[in-house]
């Protein structure tokens, strides 16, 4: 929709806002707007998305919200909002790329004959419900010494107007936006009771959860190569910035996608293991292959072939401790025997995820920190309580290149970008198989498209 910025934010738009002495959907006083603090941004952003996911409108700085009289705002907060560059760049801090605003500062008289600087700021709709893109809080100093966090937003709200305020919406009726035209900016409605109870409706923005199903948008791309990557057997490492969707991109392919590609579909057997759970810095030997080996025997598609499966491992960490402390050779060679064995008795694939593999650095940068303070320790401790180490990651590695292994395992791991250099630094051997490994990079642009709009179903 095209819009007449000059007209939009003219002195003849202002005085019109000014002539409604009231508050709507699409118009909004505040006596001050104070951009200098985190408080004032929040506070902005939320009605800015508001006004978004509703049919756009207008902010009008330096009126008294309550008896409309014209006040003006104090030199520091008009200088910040001048034009709507300074004040998108403020909103980009918490709303990242997803909304942007016009503004402009007009000097008006006042009833008196005083002139004020009062700031217009224009807010246009989107075809799509934005919700907010990340948590939005500010310390609110309670005394000298004690102070509580402020919430205005948590990641996943969707705000609209109802009426003369900026509310999350609760009900299918708020998600179903009315039809809006190019003269709906200009056009004000005094605001009137509504008869609608809100119904008990679940918010579909939820990001704490992993994206499955109508929540999954987009990323057909790296679905494609996820599943080509098991169809030939490679390894796969999805590279990608913190809360961007690794997780939800590999459960939604390996558990809803491969139904569509007729040479994997009931032929492949998933199994995740989420590091983050484990332990973190204090990941061991143990803790490590007894959940994969498990998650593997799991996996399997017979009760039977699981139960023999379950059997093999219970009885590898039940036996007694016959490794020699300090000794790792004939525990790996065990470890790769109990694995081979599991994926032998699958009449699938298995694809093994490895959620959060990150963290194995932190467990590996623990053990170096423990075997510099006690140098004895390596040779003191069974294998089995070992923390996670550069040669485990070799073990690992060796995995990947196994011949019993090819076409029966296939590894995904989901990795942050910080481990490319950590495994180059620290000679893991993980990330430099890239003859077997395919990179998906996920950048953060693309998450914008992974959940745009409530699914079609929840709104009829």
């Amino acid at each position: 929709m095209q819009h007449d910025a000059r007209q939009l934010l003219s002195v003849q738009a202002l005085e019109r806002c000014l002539e409604c002495k009231f508050e709507t959907e699409n118009l909004d006083f505040k006596q001050s707007l104070d951009l200098s603090t985190r408080r004032g941004v929040l506070e902005l952003a939320k009605d800015v998305l508001a006004m978004t996911n509703s049919v756009g409108g207008y902010i009008v700085a330096g009126v008294e919200d309550r008896t409309f009289r014209l006040v003006g705002l104090p030199d520091g907060e008009a200088a910040l909002l001048r034009d709507g560059a300074r004040i998108n760049d403020k909103l980009r801090a918490v709303c990242n790329d997803h909304v942007c605003v016009q503004a402009a500062l007009h000097r008006i008289a006042d009833g008196d004959g005083l002139v004020r600087e009062v700031a217009l700021i224009c807010v246009y709709p989107q075809d799509e419900m934005l919700p907010a893109p990340e948590d939005g809080s500010y310390d609110l100093a309670r005394d000298s010494k004690k102070s509580e966090t402020k919430w205005v937003f948590r990641r996943g709200d969707v705000f609209i107007r109802k009426g003369d305020s900026s509310t999350r919406a609760v009900s299918k009726q708020d998600y179903q936006r009315r039809p809006f035209g190019p003269d709906d900016l200009l056009t004000f409605r005094a605001p009137c009771a509504s008869s609608e109870a809100a119904e008990d409706f679940r918010n579909p923005y939820n990001f704490a959860v992993v994206a499955r199903d109508e929540m999954f948008k987009g990323r057909e791309r790296e679905v494609g190569q996820l599943l080509s990557a098991v169809e030939n057997g490679w390894h796969v490492s999805v590279f990608g910035l913190q809360r961007i969707g690794k997780t939800s991109l590999v459960e939604e392919t390996f558990t809803e996608r491969i139904k569509g590609r007729p040479r994997l579909a009931g032929r492949v057997a998933f199994a995740k293991i989420n590091l983050q759970a484990l332990g973190g810095e204090y990941i061991t030997y143990k803790n490590l292959f007894q959940t994969i080996v498990q998650a593997l025997a799991a996996a399997l598609p017979t009760a039977a072939d699981g139960l023999t499966a379950r059997n093999a491992v219970d009885e590898f960490f039940a036996a007694p401790r016959r490794y020699k402390d300090g000794d790792k050779l004939d525990i790996f060679d065990d470890y790769r025997r109990v694995i081979e064995q599991i994926a032998r008795l699958s009449p699938c694939k298995i694809v093994l995820f490895l959620d959060e593999f990150s963290e194995l650095c932190r467990a590996i940068n623990r053990h170096d920190e423990l075997t510099r303070k006690r140098v004895a320790r390596r040779e003191a401790i069974h294998p089995h309580d070992m923390f996670v180490d550069v040669p485990l990651m070799h073990f690992f590695s060796s995995l990947l290149k196994s011949e019993e292994l090819r076409g029966k395992l296939t590894l995904v791991l989901a990795v942050r970008p910080f481990v490319a250099e950590y495994d180059s630094g620290h000679g893991l051997q993980i990330l430099k198989l890239r003859d077997c490994i395919e990179r998906l990079r996920s950048f953060r642009k693309s998450r914008h498209g992974t959940v745009n709009q409530p699914p079609q179903s929840l709104l009829h």
